[in-house]
């Protein structure tokens, strides 16, 4: 067989302001993968910002490593589902850990591998989180805790980040599945992506190994589910489920004082000084002084704000301590008729961080340790779905 060695130098892309991807976000340049490099038993496609769209039976082959060389890595995307037909839909994350060849890792990218999945078996449009564990390709594990809908348009950013010890499989911020020892005693040969039954469209695509865009390979390993682990062995390969908490979606009205008053705030987390909660939120209307309010403590006056303060379309993340609220630098803008994005709140004990996207927005202190979180909106309809805590 015959080695294809991808080498190249990445281009640096500039995008005109107003562009956008499929999901609508803001097309922003990730750390460069630099230059990329090879030898005679590595090659890797250095990815920054492509775009790349995957038909059923189709892959994409971004690592070859059968030296071994290569110990920490990182493929991340926005992703859309579409043209999908029949059951036993998926998009594949492959990681080859046997000395396989290439040419049969490309021939038959389903055997003898580890890998992540998003897998619709029924054909309902909806994808489990699973995996499966060495050559039985039926031992689908799939996630009873979440799930993406196709049938909504969302859109997914989904990463995949193996390091010395492990990879993860890490859904809009959040981890979803761990592979164990896959990266660390076990070594990744090959990375490749695959799509059956459905076309997959990635956007924001971004791909880096280690020494060659670490920048956005340490910007994963500070989150703090991936210490976790990080800091934990396990014995040989396991497929973990990651999460502890799911909690009920729940809707907000329009109306003032809907929910941002402590005895009408949806209590998500109580007894507990040291979590991580995520959400995807559905703003479905925004009026003047709208705000959606995360209370600690059962105190609607030391909390995270995002709120449009001055009624501009412009909600600014914000925090509260006392009478005095602080306004961040941070905002993004509600201009239509549905916006939908997953935050991140990390407790900490005394400390909280809120997270968009992987990176912190707003930071709070307490003088008193962070025990519970409550939710609620003044002025502002919305919909809080995927409540889940770690």
């Amino acid at each position: 067989f015959t080695y294809n060695f991808y080498y190249s130098r990445v281009k640096n892309n500039t995008y005109s302001a107003g562009y956008t991807d499929l999901c609508g976000s803001p097309i922003t340049d990730l750390p460069n993968p630099d230059n990329g490099f090879w030898n005679p038993t590595v090659g890797i496609r250095p990815e920054n910002n492509s775009n790349v769209t995957l038909s059923t039976g189709q892959q994409k082959v971004y690592l070859y490593n059968f030296d071994g060389g290569i110990n920490q890595s990182i493929f991340t995307a926005k992703l859309k589902i579409s043209n999908q037909t029949g059951t036993n839909r998926y998009i594949a994350f492959n990681l080859v850990t046997s000395q396989n060849s290439i040419s049969n890792a490309e021939a038959n990218p389903t055997s003898g591998i580890q890998r992540f999945l998003l897998w619709d078996n029924d054909g309902d449009g909806k994808y489990n989180y699973g995996g499966t564990i060495g050559p039985n390709v039926s031992d689908h594990k799939s996630s009873s805790i979440n799930n993406y809908n196709s049938a909504l348009e969302e859109c997914l950013s989904v990463s995949v980040l193996t390091t010395t010890k492990h990879s993860y499989f890490i859904i809009n911020g959040r981890v979803e599945r761990v592979l164990t020892n896959v990266g660390g005693s076990t070594k990744v040969n090959i990375f490749q992506v695959y799509a059956s039954n459905c076309t997959a469209t990635f956007t924001n695509v971004s791909y880096a190994i280690q020494g060659f865009g670490s920048g956005l390979i340490n910007s994963f390993m500070g989150l703090q589910e991936i210490k976790h682990y990080e800091n934990n062995s396990y014995n040989g390969i396991q497929l973990l489920d990651v999460g502890s908490g799911v909690l009920s979606n729940f809707s907000t009205s329009g109306n003032q004082g809907d929910g941002c008053a402590v005895n009408n705030a949806h209590v998500v987390i109580s007894n507990d000084s040291s979590f991580t909660f995520y959400t995807t939120i559905y703003i479905h209307s925004l009026l003047r002084n709208g705000h959606i309010s995360f209370n600690f403590n059962g105190s609607s006056v030391n909390r995270f704000l995002l709120w449009d303060n001055d009624a501009d379309g412009n909600i600014n993340f914000a925090y509260q301590k006392g009478d005095v609220i602080t306004l961040t630098d941070n905002k993004f803008y509600f201009g239509n008729p549905l916006v939908y994005f997953t935050l991140k709140i990390v407790v900490d004990g005394t400390s909280a961080k809120l997270y968009l996207d992987n990176q912190v927005k707003a930071e709070f202190t307490s003088s008193d340790t962070i025990t519970s979180m409550s939710i609620g909106t003044e002025e502002c309809a919305a919909t809080f779905k995927g409540n889940y805590y770690t």
